[in-house]
This record gives C-alpha cells, structure tokens and sequence, in this order.
C-alpha cells in the first residue's frame, strides 16, 4: 500500500476517476431533474433513466472486456471518456424522452468500455 501512494501515476489516476464519478452521480441527478422538471415524466418514465445506465452493465458488461482487449488501453480511456462528455452535452439539448433514453443507454456502455481497461490498467513506475 505504501509504494502505491508513492506512485504518481497512481495517485493521478484515482484522483481522475475520483472527479470522473463526483461528475457522473450529479450528472444523473442533473438527467433525474431535468427529465422530471421539463417533460413533466412519471415515475416510470423516470424509473427508465435509472434502467437506461443499468441494462447495459448487466447485459453488456461481460463483452466490453472482450473488446477492450483489442484496444489501446489510454486510448480508449480517453476515447471513452470523450465520448460519453459528447453525450453528455447532446443531452442538454435533447428534445424527447427517447433521445435521453438512447443517449444514456450509450453513456452506460462506454463508461463499461472505461471500466474493463481501468480495471485492468497496468501503472509503472
């Protein structure tokens, strides 16, 4: 445990996926609100947000790591990361439901994409 909090690359990435995850929880609290507030939603179509990010880690998960593999590991970290902030901002200006929907059934997968190569994310000293 020491020699990892004196590994810079270490303490760098856990600080970025630190700020990564505060970002992602308000961001669906942010969705929550924004989908309650201007589409006046039910509690179903409110509930299909929270199944919107879930399905994917349940159904797609174990094929991500299979994908991954294939990839450069910092690149699609990166890539990744990219992608889901240009859904993110697609979504400030969704105009249905279903745009929310598909956006975040799509944020969910990439973030399954960053997951499988953090995971497996080799740091050197």
């Amino acid at each position: 445990m020491n020699g990892l909090l004196k590994n810079k690359g270490f303490i760098t990435l856990m600080l970025a996926q630190l700020i990564s995850s505060v970002g992602d929880w308000l961001s669906v609290i942010a969705i929550i609100t924004m989908v309650g507030l201007k589409w006046e939603a039910s509690p179903m179509e409110v509930s299909m947000i929270i199944l919107c990010l879930a399905v994917p880690m349940a159904l797609l998960g174990p094929f991500t790591g299979t994908i991954a593999d294939r990839f450069n590991r910092k690149a699609l970290m990166i890539v990744s990361d990219l992608v889901r902030a240009g859904l993110i901002l697609i979504l400030a200006f969704a105009n249905s439901l279903w745009t929310v929907y598909i956006c975040l059934f799509m944020i969910s997968e990439c973030f399954q994409l960053y997951l499988s190569r953090q995971r497996t994310v080799s740091l050197r000293r």
